[in-house]
């Protein structure tokens, strides 16, 4: 338990024992348990703050980021869906670029 082994907390124990007294022991106790309730609950309070001031956002971001992407995908099946249809016009092979000399290019931009 935190490093301390049992004979140095008997001895820790002790020397609260001797400074406090045996009379005085319970309500040093009782004060001490409602400290930590007090820094436990103003922890508590702080990690909330810090959770609204930061993930809150996070997770809005997030949520618009998720959105922005369905709606790519959404139109970029539409995009795919139109030029099905639209594959079959002669005029559209001639102007697309051909595959090969994307390739080229794209070999060309990594050499240089």
């Amino acid at each position: 338990m935190f490093g301390i082994s049992l004979p140095e907390l008997a001895i820790v124990f002790i020397i609260i024992l001797v400074f406090f007294g045996p009379d005085k022991l319970p309500e040093a106790a009782k004060k001490l348990g409602k400290l930590m309730s007090e820094l436990k609950r103003g922890s508590d309070a702080v990690r909330r703050e810090f959770y609204n001031y930061v993930y809150a956002p996070v997770n809005e971001i997030k949520a618009e980021v998720r959105r922005e992407l369905t709606t790519a995908q959404n139109m970029a099946k539409e995009m795919v869906t139109a030029n099905v249809v639209d594959d079959h016009d002669e005029k559209d092979y001639k102007s697309a670029p051909c595959p090969e000399d994307s390739m080229k290019n794209l070999k060309d931009l990594k050499e240089s």
